[in-house]
């Protein structure tokens, strides 16, 4: 315990927002550590306000929360635990400490339950502030727009821990005075070119940040966020309404992926694909999938059509072959159907060009500003 719960306090706050929060903190919070603090979240009730921060000692996050509160204090625990008793509420839960000893009482809706708080809130492990090499302030939306379409090409391979995550850079495109996002797992490549103001920085930071990002980021909001990195490419910090997020930057150099990206306008194979088309491809190639494992797509735009053949659930012969339009001109090329739905997500549109059957893809959308790539698959 600290000295700061040597007096009474209590904190009663709404069941649904504390519940979301709690989401947040699980995240960052290990299920599997050797550090039993680590398994622990600190909870600070001050002003009608709850905070709550969790940490794996690469990542920081903490989240306010409006809450009605009586007194100080400041304990270690499980978010689990809390979560728990907030999911069977659908009003307020209620935590309070009597002033002395180590139990902590909880209440939501008709349950009762107490908690013993044995580790010392001094043992909770702090990550320094910095001063930011360069920082940026934008609205959620801006920010989270990038991230979504270039974060589904992140790689999951180890072995290339330098691909795991989204490569924040200035645009070489734009004269390096914007800022870029890029991803790629060696099959696939998305890249995101902003208006917002960046010069000079560059750092991949991991996924696990990523997809903290989308969490934080409300898909409609039009809050403020600031964004900011320290020069030696060592930590990162997203400040946004009611959380404060810090952590740790990808030790690692990030691929000079620009070689891959063919030329706009060089391609001799083009086609235009439609969402309808790319749709109704993905259900046949997901259907497939569950039997035979990933398909090639066919795509050959002199003849008008785009070509699955897979296996189809619930028919004889395990091979059936199914022809949806399209149009363009040049010589077949193959893609994998998984990644090809998932690149072409979100549009209504998409023109595609490679140099050769053999050539990488590059893949055009409504968007002026996304660029996606696409390796091809022997068909």
């Amino acid at each position: 315990m600290s000295k700061e719960t040597k007096t009474p306090w209590s904190a009663r706050v709404n069941a649904k927002v504390f519940r979301k929060a709690l989401r947040l903190m699980m995240f960052v919070v290990e299920t599997r550590t050797t550090i039993p603090v680590l398994s622990t979240i600190r909870l600070r009730v001050v002003d009608d306000k709850l905070t709550l921060v969790a940490t794996d000692l690469d990542f920081e996050l903490a989240v306010d929360v409006e809450a009605e509160t009586d007194g100080v204090g400041c304990i270690l625990i499980s978010p689990r635990f809390l979560d728990g008793l907030a999911s069977i509420s659908d009003s307020t839960v209620t935590i309070s400490h009597p002033g002395s000893g180590d139990i902590i009482a909880v209440e939501a809706w008709e349950a009762k339950a107490k908690y013993r708080c044995i580790i010392p809130v001094d043992d909770f492990p702090v990550m320094t502030g910095f001063a930011p090499g360069q920082e940026v302030m934008t609205s959620t939306g801006q920010m989270r727009a990038p991230l979504k379409h270039v974060m589904g090409c992140i790689s999951t391979e180890v072995t290339r821990y330098y691909l795991n995550g989204v490569y924040f850079h200035p645009s070489r495109d734009r004269g390096g005075e914007t800022l870029a996002m890029v991803a790629t797992d060696g099959h696939r490549l998305a890249k995101y070119e902003t208006a917002l103001k960046w010069k000079d920085q560059d750092g991949i930071i991991p996924s696990k940040a990523v997809n903290l990002f989308m969490s934080l980021l409300p898909a409609n909001g039009n809050g403020e966020v600031r964004l900011g990195m320290n020069r030696d490419r060592v930590r990162f910090h997203l400040f946004g309404d009611g959380f404060r997020l810090s952590g740790k930057m990808i030790d690692g150099t990030f691929p000079d992926y620009q070689r891959v990206i063919p030329r706009e306008g060089t391609g001799r194979i083009k086609a235009d694909l439609t969402a309808t088309a790319l749709r109704r491809m993905a259900r046949l190639t997901k259907a497939g999938d569950d039997q035979h494992g990933s398909r090639a797509v066919k795509i050959a735009p002199s003849e008008g059509v785009m070509i699955y053949r897979g296996g189809i659930p619930d028919y004889a012969g395990g091979l059936t072959e199914v022809s949806l339009p399209v149009t363009g001109e040049g010589d077949p090329i193959g893609f994998n159907a998984k990644y090809l739905a998932d690149i072409c997500a979100g549009f209504d549109v998409i023109r595609m060009e490679a140099a050769d059957s053999g050539a990488p893809g590059r893949f055009f959308t409504e968007d002026p500003n996304l660029t996606k790539v696409l390796m091809p698959m022997r068909v």
